[in-house]
């Protein structure tokens, strides 16, 4: 008798239902992103709201690792209230659909700058050996009976072995007194992933993008650009704002759109703008979903070599012959032969 008051003084709520566990789709900013079992608890006002792992939390998305509330505790641990740790967070249960409607504030999600390509998708190549080359003479013959007679020849070797790449560069020379082979550089390099960089062991030079270039022969391990989205060379600054409500940011510089995204409510960040060589302050503007627009100025200027918040450029060579000749002049009983006796 007093369980069956207890259903319907639940059911005497409106849209209330039993608490328990309900196979759902999950809705995350108006985006179906999963579907799983999720359990349900009764609410002050007998509503149901969603209880959440922290693991599950992660596989939506949510920045776990950089929200105290949430970093300090273990992945299995049960979070009953998602709104009171993340501010602007609403959930709302569609029993009759069996449909979770998520709205987090899209700065306390991950999101994959535009053109993001995943590295576990990049493809090594197949293995290969190739040759570039070129080859130039001239047979020279005059009327005092004289012959003169030269060849030039230049190539580019290659060899390519999943991540490692094999380089050469060679030259031939020969005229009518000698001929030589010079080797102008060879090395080794492969991508190192994790760094977005390049590991080069060898002959090479420096890129020379501020300070002039040199040769080095040892190891470098420089940045590459390539490895990122093009959402992400360069230099562009990011724009911060708070949406009211499910709202339209566009940005304008110099009167021109160059960004249009939809955002939840609750703060947003924009750090995936593709940079512009034009100068010029960005115009912000948010659209509420009631019409209404705020606007402000975010100032845009740049630098050579500027990098966005939490980039880091490396270009790092070590010239292993320059290190050793160091080493020689500061030790130079290093190579005197030595005697010793037994």
């Amino acid at each position: 008798m007093v369980c069956k008051q207890l259903i319907c003084h639940v059911f005497s709520k409106k849209y209330a239902q039993l608490p328990g566990t309900y196979q759902v789709d999950i809705w995350l900013n108006k985006k179906k992103v999963s579907q799983k079992k999720i359990t349900f608890t009764a609410n002050a006002e007998q509503l149901l709201q969603p209880q959440f792992t922290v693991e599950q939390l992660r596989e939506l998305g949510i920045k776990v690792d950089e929200i105290p509330a949430l970093a300090e505790k273990d992945d299995d641990s049960v979070i009953n209230s998602l709104e009171q740790i993340i501010p602007g967070t609403a959930a709302e249960f569609d029993f009759n659909h069996q449909r979770l409607n998520l709205s987090i504030p899209q700065i306390a999600l991950y999101r994959d700058a535009r053109g993001y390509v995943s590295p576990s998708r990049w493809d090594d190549g197949i293995p290969t050996l190739f040759t570039n080359y070129s080859f130039t003479g001239s047979d020279n013959r005059y009327r005092q009976g004289n012959r003169s007679q030269r060849q030039y020849l230049n190539m580019q070797n290659g060899a390519n072995f999943g991540p490692w790449r094999l380089r050469n560069y060679s030259t031939w020379t020969r005229n009518d007194q000698a001929s030589s082979w010079n080797t102008i550089s060879s090395y080794l390099q492969r991508d190192i992933k994790a760094l977005k960089s390049q590991l080069l062991l060898g002959e090479s030079a420096t890129s020379g993008s501020i300070f002039s270039s040199y040769t080095f022969t040892g190891v470098q391990l420089a940045s590459d650009d390539n490895m990122l989205p093009n959402s992400q060379r360069g230099f562009a600054p990011t724009v911060r704002g708070i949406a009211n409500s499910s709202a339209i940011v566009t940005i304008r510089q110099n009167g021109y759109v160059i960004y249009q995204s939809n955002v939840p409510a609750g703060a947003f960040e924009i750090n995936d703008l593709y940079p512009s060589s034009n100068s010029g302050d960005l115009e912000v503007t948010i659209e509420e979903s009631d019409g209404t627009q705020r606007r402000f100025i975010q100032p845009y200027s740049s630098l050579p070599m500027m990098q966005r918040p939490g980039h880091l450029n490396i270009a790092r060579p070590l010239d292993a012959i320059a290190l050793m000749q160091t080493v020689i002049a500061r030790n130079p009983n290093l190579l005197k032969p030595r005697q010793y006796m037994v």
